[in-house]
């Protein structure tokens, strides 16, 4: 369940650069209203996603890479399938907060909030630069892009290799594999245009965790401050714009954020409806 602090140092160090300046998080109305009286964001072990597929996806891109790969020791991880499995998930899986480039998308309203069963949806639209600034001291990277282009996907797999100590034995590339093949997905989900906040809890990071229908999951603090107890997000939580679903009115959000910020002495971020006449 648990990495060593390299691992983390590996997540805030991976960058993948996008003109991406707002992040949004697509949910149902239940779980906005707790994300933002809570303050805080959570992340799902990336072993116990919605879907299941999400993981081989990665894990094949991974193998398919390595079996390709110049370097006959990092071939030669592959010849114990068991072993392999079992030294890539040493020390745990990350935990994952998924968000989305695209602004008011049909299809992210369709998969990620309740409109299906009439319960609505609302989108938080959150500042990257808050989302980084925020991460910084938590045990959370950076924002990260998923990648949908085999080709690219192995390109950030040679940057990994690249910047391995040359003295290290090829073992020394789980670490980094680890962390990387979340980032895996596979081409027909490309209109998702995904990106992920990745975190790793230590032993001394139990408190961080929240138990939720059987599984735990990693908070994300978006009320963080400094040691001087200023915000550090720019925005109030790190919110530019909440967005009222297709089936979601807007009058009732805004009942809510009229009450929920005040509460928190924090000023009201943008509230706007959907433009789309879902069906």
């Amino acid at each position: 369940m648990y990495n060593e602090k390299l691992s983390v140092d590996m997540l805030k160090g991976l960058s993948i650069v996008s003109k991406a300046n707002v992040l949004w998080h697509y949910t149902t109305l239940d779980s906005a209203t707790k994300i933002i009286n809570s303050g805080n964001l959570l992340a799902s072990d990336f072993r116990f996603l919605n879907d299941a597929m999400e993981m081989k996806t990665g894990f094949h891109m991974v193998q398919s890479w390595m079996v390709q790969h110049e370097n006959e020791e990092v071939r030669g991880l592959l010849d114990n399938e068991d072993q392999f499995m079992t030294s890539l998930g040493a020390g745990g899986w990350p935990y994952i907060v998924s968000f989305s480039e695209a602004k008011d998308s049909l299809s992210m309203w369709r998969g990620y909030s309740d409109l299906v069963v009439g319960n609505g949806g609302v989108a938080i639209g959150f500042s990257m630069e808050d989302l980084g600034a925020l991460a910084t001291p938590q045990i959370f990277g950076n924002p990260k892009k998923s990648i949908y282009v085999r080709r690219e996907y192995y390109e950030y797999l040679d940057e990994a290799y690249r910047q391995l100590d040359p003295r290290a034995p090829a073992s020394a590339l789980f670490g980094e594999l680890r962390n990387r093949i979340p980032l895996g997905k596979n081409r027909y989900f490309k209109e998702e245009r995904e990106w992920r906040l990745l975190g790793i809890p230590f032993p001394s990071d139990e408190h961080l965790m929240e138990e939720i229908g059987g599984q735990f999951r990693l908070r994300f603090d978006l009320e963080k401050r400094t040691p001087i107890s200023h915000p550090i997000a720019e925005n109030p939580l790190g919110i530019v714009e909440v967005m009222a679903g297709p089936k979601t009115q807007l009058a009732k959000l805004e009942q809510f954020c009229s009450f929920a910020f005040k509460l928190k002495e924090l000023d009201i971020p943008r509230l706007t409806q959907s433009k789309i006449p879902f069906v």
